[in-house]
């Protein structure tokens, strides 16, 4: 005798309502986490841009090496690396400030320098005519 003779219908609805709704929340909820997301942008004209990468060491093909007299911090740079220079082209300007003040402070020790010298000499004559009085 089949299965289903023995079962009652009320039972197979019963079966059939519960099952029923539980596969089609399965498939549902399979079917909705395997869908793929698409990046998506709208047409448009445009030049074709082409991205390279590589990993590598890149070297200069002239190296030159460039000296200063003088150091400090740079204010502006008139050249890009890689750029051509020619000579007795300006590269940079470097901050003055510091050279600017290091003259006053000379100018003002040689100052000092010549009044020190004035007060001696002057004390040189005072002495030399005390001498001459004697």
């Amino acid at each position: 005798m089949p299965l289903w003779s023995r079962v009652s219908r009320r039972a197979l609805l019963v079966i059939a309502g519960t099952v029923l709704p539980a596969v089609t929340a399965a498939a549902w909820l399979i079917l909705h986490t395997l869908r793929a997301d698409y990046l998506t942008a709208p047409v448009r004209r445009d030049d074709l841009q082409v991205l390279v990468q590589a990993t590598g060491k890149l070297e200069a093909v002239k190296s030159v090496s460039v000296g200063a007299q003088v150091s400090g911090q740079i204010t502006a740079l008139h050249v890009a690396n890689g750029d051509r220079v020619e000579k007795g082209q300006l590269i940079a300007e470097i901050d003055d400030s510091n050279q600017i003040n290091e003259l006053r402070i000379a100018q003002a020790a040689l100052q000092v320098f010549k009044a020190q010298r004035a007060a001696k000499v002057a004390a040189l004559k005072k002495s030399s005519l005390a001498y001459q009085r004697q």
